[in-house]
């Protein structure tokens, strides 16, 4: 009954949003379904819990969701899910998702969408805040392009830490050219 509230209320605020994944598409909570910690509890990993709901997507395509929170994250979230045909992330209300610190760091990014050998598409980040909590972590990594290396694609320095939010660094191999947006 709790879940069928929260729909409810999701489909009065963001009915564009549902509507364009379609009826038969998967809407994934990662704290209702995978139970991730919304709270940033000092040692939880709730990588590992949002990487599973990623991987449960069908090829339908879905929505993971992300209720109000912080999510810690220590294990890096790689995206490689060819098969499904879309995935939103979609936040209600503010949501973090924050990268541990020190040894309980993820690897090289919050999240990496593709990698060398997988590319993915149709992604959509709707309303998510990445705190990367150092310069050396990424929010997002893109890769999708076998023929491109990892450090090519590369997006959300945490070279604007004061504010407490990412600036958006997106490389076109082609062209050489970068932009920034805020994030």
């Amino acid at each position: 009954m709790k879940k069928l509230l929260r729909l409810l209320l999701l489909f009065a605020v963001y009915p564009a949003a549902i509507h364009a994944q379609g009826t038969s598409s998967a809407w994934l909570d990662v704290t209702y379904d995978y139970g991730a910690d919304n709270l940033c509890t000092a040692g939880t990993d709730d990588g590992p819990k949002i990487q599973n709901a990623i991987n449960a997507v069908g090829a339908n395509g879905g929505v993971v969701f992300f209720p109000p929170g912080c999510y810690l994250v220590s294990t890096q979230i790689v995206d490689t899910n060819s098969s499904a045909n879309g995935i939103t992330y979609l936040g209600f209300g503010r949501v973090q998702l924050r990268a541990g610190t020190g040894s309980a760091a993820p690897s090289h990014s919050i999240i990496q969408f593709g990698n060398d050998s997988t590319t993915i598409t149709r992604r959509k980040i709707v309303n998510l805040e990445f705190n990367c909590n150092t310069s050396s972590i990424d929010g997002v990594d893109i890769d999708g392009s076998p023929t491109r290396s990892l450090t090519t694609w590369t997006s959300c320095r945490a070279t604007v830490a004061p504010t407490g939010t990412c600036v958006l660094w997106v490389r076109i191999p082609a062209t050489g050219a970068t932009s920034t947006s805020g994030a």
